[in-house]
Order: structure tokens, then sequence, then C-alpha cells
């Protein structure tokens, strides 16, 4: 269920529900970390029906790889390809490293993932969900906006969700998504108190659940048959055993009016932020007995202590995952460094990451910006000079350059060769900002 959300609910619902009758069209999700973007993308996803969901998320490790999102969002449709025009065709192919040739034509690219999303969503209809667009490659946002701005006939619904201080997205209705009204609040915090147990983990899971207490009529209880949510869900009885996470221990007796007062008012109402200070906080605290932590936990710190927290292995597994999305890569190179699979079933006991499908997901950008933070830049270097031995073309020379420690010339011919194949395929920006932030080449 999500507490407040009514009014984000609706224009969610409106943009799903006119895709489906064949009037496609894009909504901007815009607010601060924490705010619940991600909750309302993933009930996205789950209120489409029988529509067809496709789905990436921007990576601040991968803003600089050119095509790296449109690779994450295409690759599940790329059986679909042959239906498009041949120079479409040929033009995603050659981004999606399947062939083809790879002329270097933006405009033919971004008309054809307009054509193949609107072939994706032909039969039953399609929800496009992009996650933390400030962080998607600059090749792959020309692309999807261009996409996003031309949607009419195409029975697509397209989502994206952007950090409030990013630059607007130009040409594409935005709706603000701010911090819960104090009643909304209230009752996320009652539940928080009441029901300690349920929000283990991230707190996040199926919302199939009866009431929380301390809900009124002004908190919206809505139901969400998808996967698990990510904000300011309250989640159903038994699911934290279901996702392999402890519970928390029982925060004893009620929250005192003032205190939540005081963390509506510091938060400013943040999902995030209201769930994770009160996991941190003892009963006496809870009760007005003793002071709030001054100043609250914000930002990243957030996660700190749940990743400093994390057992050797399993912390190594995450800045793996938070520098390369593709599994079996970090599994090799975890392989390698001296971590087998059980260390990232430890990571995913905690709650703070998951496995979907070929990648890593971790429940909230700032978790993976934790994880980043809190290794030593010797093992950030470490860490991608391993999974350079593990990739390929474009990611080994990107893993190569953040790996590099000073002037590499094979690190420069590496980068070199990449730049030449992304300005072949039209993405100009990825390596001329490689370029800017790798190593200068030997002279």
């Amino acid at each position: 269920m999500l507490f407040g959300r009514s009014a984000e609910i609706a224009a969610i619902e409106d943009v799903i529900s006119r895709a489906r009758s064949g009037a496609g069209s894009a909504l901007v999700l815009r607010g601060e970390a924490g705010v619940g973007k991600t909750a309302l993308l993933d009930l996205a996803a789950s209120r489409g029906g029988d529509m067809r969901v496709l789905r990436t998320t921007g990576a601040e490790a991968e803003s600089d790889l050119a095509f790296a999102a449109l690779h994450q969002l295409l690759r599940p449709a790329a059986g679909l390809l042959d239906a498009l025009p041949e120079p479409q065709r040929d033009a995603v192919r050659g981004v999606l490293g399947l062939g083809g040739d790879a002329s270097g034509d933006r405009f033919l690219l971004a008309a054809g993932v307009l054509s193949l999303l609107a072939e994706a969503g032909a039969a039953e209809g399609l929800v496009c969900v992009v996650d933390d667009f400030q962080w998607v490659d600059r090749a792959s946002a020309d692309a999807l906006l261009f996409t996003a701005r031309r949607l009419g006939t195409e029975r697509v619904a397209m989502l994206l969700a952007v950090r409030g201080d990013a630059p607007p997205v130009k040409g594409v209705p935005s709706l603000a998504i701010g911090g819960l009204p104090e009643p909304a609040a209230t009752a996320l915090l009652d539940a928080a108190v009441s029901r300690p147990s349920l929000w283990a983990g991230d707190g996040a899971a199926r919302a199939d659940s009866a009431p929380a207490p301390g809900t009124s009529a002004q908190v919206d209880l809505v139901p969400s048959a998808g996967d698990p949510a990510q904000a300011d869900f309250v989640p159903s009885a038994g699911d934290p055993a279901q996702a392999g996470m402890a519970p928390s221990p029982p925060l004893a007796g009620a929250m005192a009016p003032a205190v939540k007062r005081a963390l509506v008012t510091l938060t400013g109402g943040n999902p995030l932020a209201l769930r994770e200070t009160v996991r941190r906080l003892s009963a006496e605290q809870l009760a007005g007995r003793e002071p709030l932590p001054d100043p609250l936990p914000g930002g990243t710190h957030l996660f700190g202590e749940q990743v400093a927290a994390l057992p050797g292995e399993a912390r190594l597994v995450a800045l793996l995952a938070a520098v390369e999305g593709d599994l079996d890569a970090v599994l090799r190179a975890a392989g390698r460094m001296g971590a087998g699979r059980e260390a990232l079933h430890a990571l995913e006991a905690t709650g703070l990451a998951r496995i979907e499908g070929t990648s890593v997901r971790f429940r909230h950008p700032l978790i993976r910006s934790a994880v980043h933070e809190a290794a030593s830049p010797a093992d950030r270097r470490e860490a991608h000079r391993v999974l350079a031995g593990e990739a390929e073309g474009d990611r080994r020379a990107w893993h190569l350059a953040a790996a590099a420690l000073g002037q590499d010339e094979s690190v420069a011919a590496a980068l070199a060769e990449t730049a030449a194949r992304a300005c072949d395929r039209g993405g100009y920006h990825g390596p001329a900002t490689g370029a800017v932030t790798a190593p200068p080449p030997p002279p």
C-alpha cells in the first residue's frame, strides 16, 4: 500500500489507461531521492495487467558508457527487430551489439527505438519504465526523449523518474513528487512502530496487507500485485521471510506525537528518510524521553551503517555490482577475488540488493552510492581491474580506464577504439566524456 499518493497514482493510471486504448504518452516523475519515485514506478509496472513491461535504470557508473541504458531496456525485445524497416533495424542492432550496419545516424537509431517500442506494445500495450533518468547515458537519453515526444497512436506508456535537482526534461509533461503530507507521513510512522518486524531489510514488500494501525481516511491504501516496492509501501505479513530478510529488533512503545511532528518536519515527509530514521531510534527516543539525533541521517548516510555492517565478501560483491550491471561478470570477478556465490546470497539476505534476471539490483540508488563511497580508491580500482578481465569491447576499455593509475598507453589505445566505435554508432557524448575523465594518453 502507498501512503498519501492518490493524485500521483491517478496520473500514472491515466497514462497507462490511455496507452492501452491506443493513445501513447510519457510522464516524468520528478522528486528528491527517497521520496518514492521508484515505488510509483514499481506500482506502474504492476498496473498494466497484460501489458508488456520493459524497464531500465540509469547507473551513475555507466553514465559515460554510450547506449548502456538502451541495451538494458531493449535487449528483452530484440526478437522483434525483424519487424522494423531495414535501416532502423540495423541501427538498433548495432547499438545492442547484435551486428548490423552501425551507420552512426542518430535519427535512424531514435526512430528505430520508437518503432521497436511500438512493436513491443502492438498486441497488449507496453509500459516502459526508466528509473534514475538523470544517470542515463546521453546517447540513450537522446533516443528515449525522441521517442517520448512522439508517442501518439502507439500503445506505449512511458514513465521516467528523475532527481529533483537534475536539469528539466524538455518536451515531456512532468509531475512533481514531494514529501508526504503530515497525515500520511504520520500513518507511515505509526505503521513502522506498531509493526516493526515488517520493516526489515528495505521495509518494502508486497502490499496485500490489511490497513496499518494509524491509517486514516486521508491516507491512500493501494493494493499492488507486482514486484516489491521500494519507498513508502507497507509490507504484508510474511514477506520479509520470503525475501530472506531478518526482522528488525522490536520497537517498544508508541511514538510520542511531538516526535512524529519533529520527524515529519526534519525529513520533509521523505518516506525513505522517515522509515530509515525510525529503524535507528531507540524506544526512549521514540517516546520522547531522549533527544533525537542531531542531525538526522540523510542522503547516502542513510545506508552507510548498513553497508559497513556487511561481511567482507558480501561488501566485495556489492562493490562489484555497484560498478558492473552484468550478474555473470560480477560472479566471475568475485570468484577471482576470493568471494563465492555465498557472498551474493549474504548480500541478498540483508535486503540491500536482489537478483533480477541477469543483473543485481540495489533496492535504492543511494545504496549503490553508499557502497561506492565506502570503498577505498584502491579497492575501487582493483574491482575495475578484475572486471576488465571479464569484459570485452567497450566495457573492458571503460573498466581499464577506471582501474588505471597514471598514464597507460594500452588503456589510451582501448579508449580510442571505444570512442571510434561510439562515434560510428552516433554516441558522440560518451567518448568525449571518457576522453576527459580517463588518464591522459602517454606522450
